[in-house]
């Protein structure tokens, strides 16, 4: 059975007087419901516009690669559990060892406690700064102290570092970063003090209504 073929899309184009008018019309509706005047509706989108493009230039700007450190860990409930952990490492038994057999992060003990490359920021986020600081200044090989986290103490030690490629999850975050440090220094700069927050604004009845 032979398969349907796709239609063939149209183009509709419409001539000036017919643009004019569907503008007008769409502005009047905008206005009337949301009382916005073509004027704001020009700045609106001439800023948007601004900022798109901004944020394209730092995506540009942004670095491809960054200094990375891959580190395993090794999870514990309490500061007991992870103190005899760590006694086990100082007698010289092998990370991915202890790790399989004690860390309570059952899905890493499973790869001997592999957490895989990280660049700068991102352990803090996840876990906690002291860990980011101890995972940077660890020669490769070495382990940490047991450091207290919001998963509970935390063993790690540094597998490897370098500079490595970001990955699309890395690039994405260090793009929004450049921009928003340099939105941040820019009104700063300016003497932009922002006044207004979300939970200033008015409630809206139709919702108040239905709550009723």
């Amino acid at each position: 059975e032979e398969a349907t073929p796709e239609p063939t899309p149209t183009l509709h184009i419409i001539t000036d007087d017919e643009f004019n008018k569907q503008y007008s019309q769409y502005l009047a509706v905008l206005n009337e419901q949301a009382r916005i005047s073509e004027t704001e509706l020009r700045d609106y989108t001439r800023a948007s516009l601004l900022i798109e493009a901004m944020r394209r230039w730092f995506a540009d700007q942004t670095p491809r690669e960054a200094e990375q450190v891959n580190v395993s860990h090794i999870q514990a409930a309490t500061d007991e559990q992870a103190n005899l952990a760590l006694e086990r490492l100082n007698r010289g038994e092998d990370f991915a060892l202890v790790a399989r057999e004690v860390s309570s992060n059952t899905v890493t003990a499973a790869q001997g406690g592999e957490l895989g490359w990280f660049m700068a920021g991102q352990l803090a986020t996840r876990y906690n700064p002291e860990m980011e600081q101890a995972a940077f200044s660890l020669d490769p090989g070495s382990f940490s102290q047991p450091i207290t986290s919001t998963m509970g103490w935390q063993i790690i030690k540094v597998n490897e570092r370098g500079v490595h490629p970001l990955n699309e999850n890395q690039l994405l975050t260090k793009q929004a970063e450049s921009y928003s440090t340099w939105l941040q220094e820019a009104r700063q700069g300016a003497g932009v003090q922002i006044t207004w927050t979300p939970d200033m604004a008015p409630p809206d009845p139709a919702l108040t209504a239905t709550a009723r």
